[in-house]
């Protein structure tokens, strides 16, 4: 339950104030679970201060040259143990485990193979690209599983989750249209045009945040014109 609901949360975004400071397991109540061992040393940053910071909502890694693995045998050494937990565990901790919770780690480590690429160290950067990509060759879910994940729209237009439309007297309540990705709805998505050798193409409404991530997740802005969708839409045409 604990990684449907943050799954969810990273679709939705914050609509929450969060505590920075705390790192929260994923995968286990009390994080001493093999695949949270190392989504906290990847995601969980420690400054000389002591003070730590995570951010549960985070589409990344909070840093990127991951100094201390480059530079610090202790640091090294500890997330090769901790990566060799997770080789050690059996098929039904891995390969068959539900296919939500292998999701989500896949993504995590999506996140942390990218961004080993630029590591300080080249040499120790390669090593530790090619044990995360064993792991998530492991994750991997088959064409069966993708189609039969959950649709978390429709689970989030449970109105006990968020409301369908804005409360008139809490404007800053989230709420979430049932039409909102219906094809003719009012609410429309806005998007951009490339050009690219003589090419006009339509591309996403929200390019930096989606290369930010390099398009490991899709980011798009909805609109709604209060004349209506027929309106908009000649106001565009007329542009």
């Amino acid at each position: 339950m604990v990684n449907s609901l943050f799954l969810l949360s990273c679709i939705l975004g914050q609509i929450a104030p969060l505590d920075v400071t705390k790192y929260t397991p994923l995968y286990s109540e009390q994080g001493d679970h093999a695949w949270d061992g190392v989504h906290q040393a990847f995601f969980v940053r420690t400054f000389t201060t002591g003070e730590t910071y995570y951010h549960r909502l985070s589409f990344d890694v909070p840093w990127t040259d991951f100094r201390r693995l480059s530079n610090g045998e202790a640091e090294y050494q500890a997330i090769h143990k901790k990566l060799g937990a997770i080789d050690q565990l059996p098929l039904e901790q891995m390969e068959a485990a539900p296919a939500i919770r292998r999701l989500i780690f896949f993504r995590d480590l999506w996140a942390v193979f990218e961004k080993l690429n630029g590591m300080v160290s080249k040499e120790r950067g390669v090593e530790l690209r090619q044990r995360v990509a064993r792991i998530m060759k492991r994750l991997e879910l088959s064409d069966d599983e993708i189609s039969r994940l959950p649709d978390t729209l429709v689970l989030l237009h449970d109105p006990r989750q968020f409301p369908d439309a804005p409360d008139s007297a809490n404007r800053e309540k989230p709420y979430l249209p049932t039409t909102i990705l219906s094809e003719h709805s009012e609410w429309i998505t806005l998007a951009t045009h490339n050009r690219v050798e003589g090419i006009e193409e339509l591309a996403q409404s929200a390019p930096a945040h989606t290369k930010s991530v390099n398009h490991r997740s899709l980011f798009y802005i909805k609109i709604r014109y209060p004349d209506g969708r027929s309106r908009i839409v000649g106001l565009i045409d007329e542009l």
